[in-house]
């Protein structure tokens, strides 16, 4: 939605990915600038783009209809204002394919400032190296959840996905939708993979990014509402305590994150959800 200035780049590094037998979906989200164009005139010059145009609903809706149209073995997810190394999905493919995994999830670059001039900040995507370079799940390494929760720094089995009902909270706005999909990601995946090679390049320089708006200042619980509903409708139970601590985590950055006329009002509703799970002896 709305970027029309990172847009171009963020193809070119699509469309040239050295794994080249790809199926390019790309949602555009009603945007009112000059994206729409753009999308159009890369899909003109190659055959490979879908191109889905349709009105704005937010991140969740945009991703999950890119999901449910996609044919391919593995679903990577890219988002338009920032860019991948060309080698990122052949790579990442390759680990998955061999394995079978369910899940290749890597390490990635915080990126500022303009093209010649940038600073690159690797990320790990999991604090415990421990975890790297084999199969795992949450079952026999609860310590997965330490994972960051990025969507976009892997690749998904979509059989995997569509099997186990798994889809973006279609809550509106661009906010923390990534927090549902981790979740329910590694609750059910049975072979999860991290590799230490940075890939995916965040850029973090955006002065329209959706993190850096302070309103909106429920979405974080929203969000977690809609994690907990999920465990108790697929009987995950054994997880509530776990979703307990990172809506503990995720509330504490939301409180940094909004602005300070709106941090009274949150702090009484962090206190009466926390307050609802204690009763709930969860």
């Amino acid at each position: 939605f709305n970027v029309e200035p990172y847009l171009e780049e963020c193809l070119d590094c699509v469309v040239n990915q050295t794994l080249q037998e790809l199926e390019i979906i790309c949602v555009n989200d009603g945007s009112t600038d000059g994206s729409v164009q753009i999308l159009r005139d890369f899909a003109k010059r190659d055959d490979r783009i879908i191109l889905i145009d349709k009105k704005n609903a937010g991140y969740g809706h945009s991703v999950n209809l890119g999901i449910r149209i996609a044919q391919g073995e593995y679903i990577g997810i890219v988002e338009p204002d920032d860019f991948l190394r060309l080698e990122m999905l052949e790579e990442l493919y390759g680990i998955a394919s061999e394995m079978q995994l369910d899940v290749v999830k890597a390490d990635f670059d915080i990126v500022r400032g303009p093209d010649g001039k940038r600073t690159y900040s690797r990320q790990r995507i999991c604090k415990n190296y421990d975890l790297y370079h084999q199969v795992i799940n949450a079952e026999i390494e609860p310590d997965i959840f330490q994972a960051s929760l990025f969507t976009w720094a892997g690749i998904y089995r979509r059989k995997f996905l569509i099997e186990n009902g798994i889809w973006h909270h279609e809550s509106p706005g661009a906010f923390f939708q990534d927090n549902g999909f981790w979740f329910q990601v590694f609750v059910k995946a049975r072979s999860i993979y991290f590799t230490d090679k940075p890939y995916y390049c965040l850029r973090r320089d955006n002065p329209d990014s959706s993190i850096k708006s302070t309103e909106k200042v429920y979405c974080i619980c929203e969000e977690y509402d809609f994690i907990r509903r999920w465990l108790l409708k697929e009987k995950e139970e054994r997880y509530l305590s776990m979703q307990w601590y990172w809506r503990w985590k995720g509330y504490l950055g939301n409180l940094r994150r909004i602005g300070s006329r709106y941090k009274d009002a949150f702090l009484i509703r962090f206190q009466e959800d926390f307050t609802k799970g204690l009763c709930a002896g969860e």
